[in-house]
Formats: C-alpha cells, sequence, structure tokens
C-alpha cells in the first residue's frame, strides 16, 4: 500500500525549533532554515545495491529501489526536500504527470525548466495537486540514466470524499528494469563512438522483487508477495517505472478486471483480462478476489496465485513473476504446490515454465492485437468534463514528430525527432541542448522575450526546410509539406497559450530499416489522446472515426500523458527504406499551462540518445507569472488568460491571472530579483551544508 512519509527533518543546517514561521526575506520569498519543517524529505545517494541476486552500483533514494511511497493530499500545498548526497553526480526529481501542478522551478528537468541539484546539495519543490488530479504517479531522478532505480510510487489523494470507483483497498504494483551494466557504463556506450547498446533488462521487478528463486536465502531474489482477502475489490496501481521495454501480464485464474484510470485520470470501466503497461504510464485495475467457496471448489484450495510478466517488442522475451496471496481463508492447501498463508516471501510454491493458463492470456509476441490495446476505449469517467474536448475545427496548428534512429560515420547512433536531438547534460557536439547549456526557463526569466522562440520562426524554418512527405523521411502516402513548429536557434518549439494542436507522432524505420516502439510522455498538462494505427496519418478518417464511436457510444478521448507509439507489424518482420513511416499516434493540446515543458520519449535509452523535445508554451510573461497590467494592448490568445485593460480614467489594470493559478491559489510572480536563486547552478535557491535556502512560495495555502 502506498504510505504517506510523515514530515521528518534531516538537514544539513542546523536544527532549531520546528514548526515556527519560516523567516521573510521579501514578499513571497522565505528562507527555509532551521524552523522550516518540509513535508517530505527523500534522499537521494548511490550505493552497491543488490537488487534480485546482483550487485550493482544504484542511484537510490532513502536507501532502496523503488523509494518509498509518498502520498500527497490533492488541493494542498506539499514540500518535498530532496538532498543530493552524491558526490560526484548532479541529480533532480520529477514528479511524473503532475507537471501541471507543479511551481516554475518544480518540474525536475534539468537544463529545462531548472538547474539540476548540485552535488552535496538540496532542493525544496513546492507540489499543489488540483482536486481533480486524484490518481496513480510517479517519482523520478531526470538525469541521464538514474531513473533505472531512483524513483517511487506517489500516490495523490482525494481532496475531499472518497474516490468515485468504489472499493476495499488498494495495492500498488509497481514496475521496473534491472541492467546487468552500471549506469555510466550504459550511458557511454549509448552516446560511443561506436555506439554500444545497453543489453537487454536482467528481468523485470515488481516493487523492487524478482522472479523466483525457491527458497531463496535473500529477500532480493524472492518475487514481490501482494497479500488479499477473499470476495473483496482491490484497487491495483499499476506503475509503469521500467526503462525500456512494454511489459504485459496477467493472473493465474483471475481474469476479473477492470481498468478505471489512467494516468491520473479517472475513465469509465472497461474489461480486460490481461494488463499492458509501459514505461511512463500508469493504470488503475480493479481486481475481484475469489471467495474461499470458489477457492475450494475451483482451485481445489490453492491460496497462492502467479502474476507472470513478459516483455513486448524485444528481441528476446524476459519473463518475470510476482505472487497474488489469500490470507485469511482459513483453507488447508490440498495439492502439495500449495503453501501456507502467512509464509515468507522465500517460502514459494514451485513454478511451472511456462504457465499454461496465464501464458494463454497473453498476446504472442507476433500478435498484433498489443497495438490495439484500450486503442479508442478510455473515455472520461465524468462526463461533464467531455465538453473541454476540442472540436477539429478549433485546431490551430497541426505538428508532426517524425522519429528515427540516424547512423553517423563516426558511428554514433542517435535518436533524432525532426532529423534534431536534445540532451540535458551533453556530451559531445553531435547531440543538441540548449543554445547556451543553460535552462530555457533561466533564460527566459534573465533575458525576457528574446529568449522566448516564437512561432514565427516556425513558420520561417518550415518555409525554408519544407519536409515533403513525398520523399525521405516520409512515405509517398501524402503530398502535403508535413509542418514541423521547430525554431531551430532555441532548438525547441513555440506555442501560444489558448491555442489547440495536435501532435502527430510518426514512426520511421531506422537505419537498420526496422523500427521500435516509443513511450511518448508530455510534461505541463495532459493531451486528448486521439488513437493511433498503421502507415501515415489521415485525419479527416481519424475524425470521423472519433465521431462514429461519439455517435454509437458517448466516446471522447481521455486525457492522457504517456502513450505507445507502435511499431507495424509488431514482430518488426520487415527491411523498409529509411523514412519509411510505419504507424502513427496523434494528441489534442489545448495550451493553458505557460511553462517550459518536455515532450520525449520516455524508453531511457531513447531519452540519453537525444529522443526527447523541449517546448515553450506562452510568452515570457505568462512564462514568469510577470504583472502585464502596463502592457494596455494585451489580450492572451484563445481567452484563457482573464485581463482588464486600464480603466479610462488612467488607473492600473488588473494583473494578469490564468485561470488554472487561480484555481490553485498561485501568486503572481515576476523579476529576475525575486528570482535570483534559482537562476544560477548552486545558486540560493540550492541548499547545502552551510547555508539555508532562500526560496519562493507560490501557492498561497
Amino acid at each position: 500500500m502506498a504510505v504517506s512519509l510523515m514530515p521528518r527533518f534531516l538537514p544539513f543546517i542546523t536544527i532549531g525549533l520546528l514548526f515556527q514561521i519560516c523567516q521573510t526575506i521579501a514578499a513571497n520569498l522565505q528562507t527555509h532554515g532551521d524552523t522550516f519543517q518540509p513535508d517530505v524529505v527523500l534522499r537521494i545517494s548511490s550505493i552497491q545495491a543488490e537488487i534480485a541476486c546482483v550487485e550493482r552500483p544504484s542511484v537510490v533514494v532513502n536507501g532502496t529501489t523503488p523509494g518509498p511511497a509518498v502520498s500527497l493530499p490533492a488541493g494542498k500545498t506539499t514540500w518535498v526536500r530532496v538532498y543530493n548526497d552524491m558526490s560526484d553526480q548532479n541529480a533532480t526529481v520529477h514528479w511524473h504527470g503532475l507537471t501541471q501542478s507543479v511551481a516554475p522551478f518544480s518540474d525536475g528537468t534539468p537544463l529545462a525548466s531548472q538547474w539540476p541539484i548540485p552535488p552535496e546539495h538540496f532542493f525544496d519543490y513546492e507540489l499543489h495537486p488540483t482536486d481533480d488530479e486524484a490518481g496513480s504517479y510517479f517519482y523520478h531522478s531526470h538525469v541521464e540514466f538514474q531513473t533505472v532505480s531512483a524513483i517511487g510510487p506517489l500516490i495523490v489523494t482525494e481532496a475531499s470524499g472518497p474516490p468515485p470507483i468504489q472499493y476495499d483497498d488498494e495495492r500498488y504494483l509497481m514496475l521496473s528494469e534491472l541492467y546487468q551494466k552500471n549506469d555510466s557504463a550504459i550511458v557511454n556506450g549509448l552516446l560511443g563512438a561506436p555506439f554500444v547498446w545497453s543489453g537487454e533488462p536482467n528481468t523485470v521487478l515488481v516493487n523492487g522483487h524478482s522472479p523466483p528463486v525457491v527458497n531463496a536465502t535473500s529477500d532480493t531474489c524472492a518475487p514481490e508477495v501482494i497479500e488479499v482477502e477473499p470476495d473483496k475489490t482491490y484497487r491495483l496501481r499499476v506503475i509503469g517505472g521500467v526503462a525500456m521495454a512494454d511489459w504485459s501480464f496477467a493472473f493465474e485464474n483471475h481474469t476479473d478486471l477492470q481498468i478505471v484510470g489512467a494516468d491520473g485520470r479517472y475513465t469509465k470501466p472497461v474489461d480486460v483480462q490481461w494488463i499492458q503497461a509501459s514505461s511512463g504510464q500508469r493504470f488503475e485495475v480493479l481486481l475481484h478476489t475469489k471467495s474461499v467457496e470458489e477457492l475450494a471448489s475451483d482451485c481445489e484450495g490453492q491460496t497462492d496465485f502467479w502474476i507472470q510478466l513478459e516483455d513486448r517488442y524485444r528481441p528476446t522475451v524476459v519473463t518475470g513473476y510476482a505472487l497474488l496471496r489469500y490470507v485469511n481463508t482459513s483453507l488447508t492447501c490440498a495439492t502439495p504446490a500449495c503453501y501456507q498463508p502467512g509464509t515468507s516471501r522465500t517460502s514459494l510454491p514451485s513454478v511451472p515454465s511456462p504457465i499454461p493458463n496465464i501464458t494463454a492470456m497473453i498476446p504472442p509476441v507476433s500478435d498484433n492485437v498489443t497495438n490495439t490495446w484500450l486503442e479508442y476505449a478510455l473515455t472520461p469517467l465524468n462526463e461533464s468534463s467531455n465538453a473541454d474536448f476540442p472540436t477539429a475545427d478549433q485546431v490551430t496548428r497541426r505538428l508532426y514528430l517524425s522519429n528515427v534512429q540516424t547512423f553517423f560515420p563516426d558511428g554514433q547512433t542517435p535518436f533524432m525527432v525532426n532529423n534534431h536531438t536534445w540532451l540535458a547534460e551533453p556530451r559531445n557536439s553531435s547531440y543538441n541542448s540548449t543554445p547556451d547549456n543553460a535552462p530555457y526557463l533561466v533564460d527566459i526569466y534573465k533575458n525576457g522575450a528574446t529568449a522566448v522562440p516564437t512561432i514565427a520562426e516556425a513558420d520561417a524554418y518550415a518555409a525554408a526546410n519544407p519536409m515533403n512527405s513525398g520523399a525521405s523521411p516520409f512515405d509517398n502516402s501524402s503530398t502535403d509539406a508535413l509542418y514541423t513548429g521547430y525554431a531551430p536557434d532555441a532548438n525547441a518549439y513555440p506555442a501560444n497559450v489558448g491555442e489547440v494542436i495536435e501532435i502527430v507522432l510518426l514512426n520511421e524505420a531506422g537505419y537498420a530499416h526496422t523500427y521500435d516502439v516509443h513511450p511518448w510522455h508530455a510534461h505541463g498538462g495532459h493531451y486528448y489522446d486521439l488513437g493511433s494505427g498503421s502507415g501515415m496519418y489521415d485525419p479527416d478518417a481519424n475524425e470521423a472515426h472519433l465521431a462514429s464511436l461519439k455517435a454509437s457510444t458517448g466516446f471522447v478521448p481521455a486525457l492522457r500523458d504517456t502513450t505507445l507509439l507502435y511499431r507495424f507489424p509488431a514482430d518488426n518482420k520487415v527491411s523498409n527504406p529509411e523514412g519509411t513511416v510505419s504507424g502513427w499516434r496523434a494528441w489534442r493540446i489545448r495550451v493553458t499551462d505557460p511553462g517550459v515543458w518536455m515532450i520525449h520519449c520516455h524508453t531511457l535509452q531513447h531519452m540519453v540518445m537525444g529522443m526527447q523535445t523541449v517546448w515553450v508554451m506562452g510568452d515570457a510573461a505568462q512564462i514568469t507569472h510577470a504583472d502585464v497590467s502596463e502592457e494596455a494592448g494585451y489580450e492572451a490568445f484563445g481567452g484563457d488568460v482573464e485581463y482588464e485593460p486600464p480603466s479610462g480614467d488612467g488607473g492600473e489594470g488588473t494583473k494578469m491571472v490564468r485561470r488554472e493559478d487561480e484555481k490553485r491559489g498561485m501568486e503572481d510572480k515576476r523579476g529576475v530579483e525575486e528570482m535570483s536563486g534559482y537562476l544560477e547552478f548552486g545558486g540560493q535557491a540550492y541548499g547545502n551544508n552551510d547555508r539555508a535556502p532562500v526560496v519562493n512560495h507560490y501557492f498561497d495555502k
């Protein structure tokens, strides 16, 4: 179960009396000194960790991988202090899925929204989930390959009242992966010339535990045991914290499953018999357990049931297991393979390989049904929100992001998005990052409008560099030029607050003439997932399909933050010319949250290899929450920003306030002076052993 971390204070600075009011430096600036107590404390360190019977140097949180489960209340501000206890590595924490709800420098994306936390420093993250963000998330480092182990569950509880779905209890299943190589060797190989692959994962981990070693002497060598009681409904929070693979799994003799939420949003129930989760995705699953009578009659008294996990879209199939164990049944197991409830994790029934009645429920590797799991199926539980879905005629721009792996003469093989890469910590000239290797948000605070790319720049670049789909890198399904929205000087994608954009992801054959699968994740707000398919995107055909579904079932696309760009066929048995489009995924985004946000493939290897983009949404005043009352002619595009011009008597106008900020109680912030502690690497906003941080408080409650 998710566990709230009770308030603790583990400072480098001298401890004084707790619970006193913080010393105020200036309006909204506070020193987080002896008297400040964070709600949650996370400490990032590098240790020689034993994971699944393998010793490996790993970056961990509070000494474990995964780190402790953190529970946040919706509608309230939570301060999380993150210590970087390492002496030789930077660190950050990203609150995966909560990006729209964090203060500007709290997204945890180095060189995009903040400087990373230097070694032996700490940073106070301010989180304020909105009332409608109750659900399952996770936190993780956003530095190089640290995410493979520096992760943990993040649960947002309801602001008031019970959840809108009924269940008796809950469990979380956090999936992660174990690699034989250490992080540094993996990164050096992925960026090296010649390129050296990371290797496939040794195994999948469930809540940090491995496939079973029967009667294992070490707890790390045994699978996770999930205890349940008969005849109850459990909410399973499935969290895809894996590095690379897409994992399919099913429960032995249990097929009564329902998906009731995805990526932190409740959805109408969808019945499934197996579950598929990729890197960055989260699903809310209801599991209905068997009664004591069913266990006795249908299962011969069996109380232990295997959960089998298999990866998909990889050259080899890795299989893992966890155990579903019934307790409080008063049953006497009738078969030699059964063990009594309450036995230790290391005392386990033997595992047949494969388990026939589980394997049959998981589609085979060659089956394209994995490409259609939950496609055009998830729709919001709260129908009142359906009116917010932007219609096709509201779309202001359609942007294409082509995905392809390229081979350089020196042996490097970066993953390119529209023929460009982006890295948070570039190591060589082949991989692009920010123009000045400073965070975009820092640059905007320092330089204002001159640091913000514009759509006009993107339009000019598109006109000078047309990417025609009748020639490489696209197939010949269309003759229209494909617009990317890319501004080259900033190596970023601009967007206006209030506009509605469609982002179309295209999966292209790489230099090896085959394809990969990419779980694409968006920071800075959820998007409406318009679905996916094979070949080239046909917006008219897809819009007609959505209209047909709405007419017949009331279907409206759900809000998501991580969905898969599939390959077709799923088994990848092709040899297509480089640049041939295999498949697409389309999103529709109503831009409401100004800021600097990343949109990227969430496969860690691909991120390291450059498969990331940065989006600058809004103008400088909106991004910095500046007071724009002196700009008499200012109006926000699309009406998402409310602004009252000066009155006729010469009085000042009302300051700009985003409606979302108003809902959250975010104070209007402005000025480089107030932000100075955030604008330099290791600046005053970052505490250490010798000084307390000076922190800007964004939320008023």
